[in-house]
């Protein structure tokens, strides 16, 4: 039977072994963007253009449909028309909760409370102990 001791030192033995090739990984991936900036900043630079680009083409065929109503434009172009909206989030959620729309339920802040005592626990709700065990960063092992 392996005991807990012999684990224990494998677990430290492959943290080593991991954290020096991190450490490699790590200076590799340096020399490698040191040795091609000149490529990475030109790809940084041709990005930017291009959103930019991409940009004023969208904003021209936008203009164009506003002139036209075609939503088919040239080059295969298309124009896409969606509402949205605009409120303010409180008057949103009393609006919901006078309408008894579904809401999405903050498990983070129900178990916070119910971890906390300040209300009695649901009927509906059951408790159960979990039990973790951890393991210390620095293993002192013999």
């Amino acid at each position: 039977m392996i005991d807990i001791k012999t684990k224990l030192t494998e677990v430290k033995r492959q943290r080593n072994i991991l954290e020096g090739m991190r450490e490699e990984k790590i200076k590799i991936e340096t020399e490698f963007r040191e040795k091609n900036k000149g490529l990475f900043n030109d790809i940084m630079q041709l990005s930017d253009d291009l959103i930019e680009t991409e940009t004023s083409v969208r904003d021209l065929a936008v203009e164009e449909y506003k002139k036209t109503g075609e939503k088919k434009l040239s080059y295969g172009i298309g124009i896409r028309v969606s509402n949205s909206f605009d409120y303010e989030e409180g008057k949103a959620f009393d609006w919901c909760m006078e309408h008894k729309m579904a809401l999405k339920l903050d498990n983070r802040a129900f178990e916070k409370t119910l971890k906390s005592g300040a209300l009695k626990i649901p009927e509906f709700v059951s408790e159960k102990e979990k039990v973790t065990a951890t393991i210390p960063s620095n293993i002192e092992v013999d």
